[in-house]
């Protein structure tokens, strides 16, 4: 019995201090849960209230210092690295949007810009959407891991065109790209004076604050109902040219022979043929129309040309683009143009 007696008094002892330990940790909780909603009201200094971008921001840096699997033939988004082998903030980059494709945008704008011939007037440009879209839609400086080309723009831009990745891509990227502009503009090849690269960056700002508005109308707008009836009617027109083609070849066919018949017959349905696809033509140009007027209807201010409306519909429903991403661009766009705006008053300001 004395050695029984001996171990329940030696564990007695050892649990002693946990058994204190635990029963203090219990107070603790318990004088927290009284005084929870009191506490944080009297506890040191306020965390400062963020703003929607503020905390953007703080996910993208977040992102980007956290370890992430490179894309083939690009650059991994972030990384595990010490204090001294990060690289600077202005270094980082997107693995399929790269800061080349930023530089070479602001380079291609910069270089397709024409200022006024008069001191009093307004520059131009050539750049339109369908342009972009035709330099940009199998660019090099767009990374993908898809081989095939096409399976490579589509992956690109289900990757860039969501409302985070938008935003991510402009925290990135913005201000750089509007450095890239300027130097651009005041470099050798374009040598632009102040007041033409200040013309020329309101210019853009104004083109951006277009497409905005173009893009903010789309958004609250059923985008693949607003282009069905240009689809529909664009079918009917092919089908009716093909057989207007088939009964071309037949009546070809019977001319050789001397079947007059048969001519007669084929020269009847390509009289119909074309005025099938005639009236589908028609039709399809004033689904065309419809679209322009409702988007320029929906805009909040000045907008794209009827042309830039109709493509950029066009645009939005084969890529299936949700509401969500084209009212993110939208915002992205309007945040630039602002930029732009305010680059082109800091140069014309006169220096301190």
């Amino acid at each position: 019995m004395k050695p029984s007696v001996s171990i329940q008094a030696e564990a007695e002892k050892e649990a002693g201090p946990v058994k204190a330990e635990a029963e203090e940790r219990s107070a603790v909780h318990k004088e927290k849960s009284a005084h929870q909603v009191v506490a944080p009201l009297n506890s040191g200094p306020r965390q400062p209230v963020l703003s929607q971008e503020e905390k953007v921001q703080a996910r993208v840096d977040e992102a980007l210092s956290s370890t992430a699997k490179p894309m083939a033939g690009g650059d991994s988004a972030g990384g595990s690295l010490s204090q001294s082998e990060a690289r600077p903030v202005e270094e980082r980059q997107d693995p399929v949007v790269t800061r080349r494709f930023a530089g070479d945008l602001a380079g291609w704008l910069a270089a397709s810009y024409t200022p006024p011939a008069k001191e009093d007037g307004k520059g131009r440009s050539s750049v339109s959407l369908r342009s972009a879209n035709a330099r940009y839609s199998s660019s090099p400086l767009l990374r993908s891991v898809e081989s095939d080309t096409l399976k490579g723009r589509a992956s690109i831009l289900r990757y860039v065109y969501s409302p985070g990745m938008l935003e991510a891509l402009y925290l990135m990227y913005g201000q750089s790209f509007a450095d890239e502009l300027e130097a651009a503009a005041r470099g050798d090849r374009r040598a632009l004076s102040t007041e033409q690269a200040a013309g020329m960056f309101k210019l853009y700002g104004e083109s951006l604050e277009r497409v905005a508005n173009a893009l903010d109308a789309a958004s609250r707008t059923d985008i693949k109902a607003l282009v069905k009836p240009i689809r529909k009617a664009a079918v009917r027109e092919e089908a009716a040219s093909e057989d207007f083609a088939k009964a071309y070849a037949v009546h070809a066919e019977a001319r050789e022979s001397g079947l007059k018949d048969v001519m007669a017959e084929q020269s009847a349905r390509m009289a119909q043929s074309a005025r099938v696809a005639s009236q589908s033509a028609a039709r399809e140009e004033s689904a065309r129309r419809a679209v322009a007027r409702t988007l320029r209807q929906k805009a909040s201010g000045p907008t794209l040309s009827d042309a830039d409306l109709i493509f950029l519909a066009e645009w939005l429903e084969r890529r299936n683009a949700s509401s969500e991403a084209s009212a993110s661009a939208a915002s992205i766009c309007r945040r630039m143009a602002g930029e732009l705006r305010s680059r082109a008053s800091t140069m014309l300001a006169p220096a301190e």
